[in-house]
This record gives C-alpha cells, sequence and structure tokens, in this order.
C-alpha cells in the first residue's frame, strides 16, 4: 500500500484526495472549527461516487472521563485522549482512533480494530515529519509528511506493508484525522507558504527507522519520498515566484533606464 493523500481545499473546509499507488480511490474531509468543539467535528471518508465509507463520532463520556483526571497516566500506567468511534454506514463502531500517554515523553497513536491495535509514533525532525507504524513491536508501515506547505495545504505519503492492503480505506480515514488532529488549521484562512523547521523529543524517537522505506518499497520510492521532503521551497510576492518578480523588476529596471537615457539625450539636444 502506497498512499498519496492530498489535501484540495482549506479554509471553511478541508477536503482531501486519496490514492493507492497512482490510482484515485477515496475522498476525505475534516471539520476546520476549533478543536474546542470536540462534539460537533468529524472525519468522513467517501468512495468516488460520494457514498460514505467511514464517519468518525466523538466519544464524549470517554473523553471526559479520562481527562477528569490529570496526570492518570502516573497512576494507571496509560491515558487516552482525542477518542473518536470510526462508524460504517450503518452507524456500526468498526475501530477507533486514539492517542494514549503511557509516562513522560511517550504518546503514541493509536488504529483500534476488532482486537487489533496498531501504535503509530509520530516524530518531527527539522523538515521531515513522521509516523512509524507498530504492530506486536514489529514497524509495519509509516507516515510522511513536509514541512514545507503552501496554502494550507498538506500532502502526506502512506506507505504499510502489503499484508495490510485490506486495511486501506481504515489507513486512508486515519491519514485525514490525522491532519484533522495535527494539521487543520481551524479558524485561519491565511494564504501563503509556509516553512516549519521543528524537532520532537520523545523516548520513542528510536522507534523511527530512515530506511523503512527503501527496505520494503524500493530505492526508487525512497528517492521519491526524499525529493519530496527535499524539494526547494518557491518563495512568493504576491501570487508571483521570486523567479517572476525578480525578472519583472529587471525588466522594468531596464525600461526605466532606457527611458532616463532618451529623456537625457532629448534634453541635451533642446539644449543644444
Amino acid at each position: 500500500m502506497i498512499l498519496e493523500v492530498k489535501q484540495v481545499t482549506a479554509g471553511g473546509s478541508n477536503t482531501f484526495e486519496v490514492a493507492n499507488n497512482g490510482v484515485p480511490c477515496y475522498h476525505g474531509s475534516a471539520s476546520w472549527y476549533p478543536m474546542g468543539v470536540n462534539m460537533t467535528n468529524k472525519v468522513i471518508l467517501t468512495d468516488l461516487n460520494g457514498n460514505m465509507v467511514f464517519q468518525t463520532q466523538y466519544s464524549l463520556i470517554d473523553n471526559v472521563a479520562e481527562s477528569s483526571i490529570p496526570f492518570k497516566y502516573l497512576f494507571t500506567g496509560e491515558q487516552k485522549f482525542s477518542m473518536y468511534q470510526v462508524l460504517d454506514p450503518s452507524g456500526s463502531a468498526v475501530g477507533s482512533f486514539f492517542d494514549v500517554q503511557m509516562a513522560l515523553l511517550d504518546v503514541r497513536l493509536c488504529i483500534s480494530f476488532g482486537d487489533r491495535l496498531i501504535f503509530g509514533y509520530r516524530r518531527s525532525m527539522g523538515y521531515r515529519e513522521v509516523v512509524s507504524f507498530y504492530e506486536n513491536d514489529v514497524q509495519v508501515g509509516q507516515l510522511t509528511r513536509s514541512s514545507k506547505v503552501t496554502d494550507h495545504l498538506d500532502v502526506y505519503y502512506v506507505h504499510f506493508l502489503p499484508q495490510y492492503d485490506s486495511l486501506l480505506p481504515l489507513i486512508s480515514m486515519f491519514t485525514v484525522y490525522y491532519d484533522f488532529l495535527f494539521h487543520n488549521n481551524s479558524g485561519q484562512y491565511y494564504k501563503g507558504t509556509t516553512l516549519e523547521k521543528q524537532y520532537t523529543y520523545d523516548k520513542n524517537n528510536n522507534k523511527y527507522n530512515e530506511n523503512f522505506i527503501r527496505m520494503n518499497f524500493g530505492e526508487a520510492e525512497h528517492a521519491r519520498v526524499e525529493t519530496f521532503i527535499n524539494r526547494k521551497m518557491e518563495m512568493k510576492v504576491g501570487n508571483l515566484t521570486m523567479k517572476q518578480f525578480w525578472i519583472i523588476f529587471a525588466v522594468g529596471w531596464g525600461v526605466a533606464l532606457l527611458l532616463a537615457g532618451a529623456i537625457a539625450v532629448f534634453v541635451l539636444i533642446m539644449a543644444l
């Protein structure tokens, strides 16, 4: 499974297009409301015909119970946050997404379905943001995001081992949920290019394997992701790229100098 999840609108609504191995498969949408309005926030995944595949439902009672005791994890060994059930079109719960804090500097993203649980370990390294996914202490996938973003439109590359292909809709849904949780830019209409260099410090930083994609998906795919992360930032002045701006600036100065020269010659001739 090689997913490319592209955000296509931001501001007022956040919508996404999902492709697997280059083939479009789903559309996603997420609420743009401030995170405090959790009961009305929702993530939805639809097929290409607009039919609902999954939607989230905020687990109000569970979230209140978990957050009612500050630093609960210090006493119980874990504390859950941002719990959302994943519902199918009939309204039946097929899984859930949540964060769990196990200890100080030990926070994990969780995908729960059936009796199985996949842990995601989030890490930021400069302009690269990743989530390394593990099941039974074995890495099975990775989400990759570049912090070089234009107009709040994020792009995610998600790689999972072939034996997880049956989870394609759930993993697609989780990626939209991840953006909703960490990068939904709620209430913001700013348009432009942003570049955020960030580093996270967590006990689980060693879960990131820089060779996971190369080892499981080949050198060409590894190079494609590296190119995505390391691409040059194209800065803009208004609606112009820097290259366009400087070309117009240089042409403008050239025209101004020629005009000034012509005026000087004209003045000189008139003075003779």
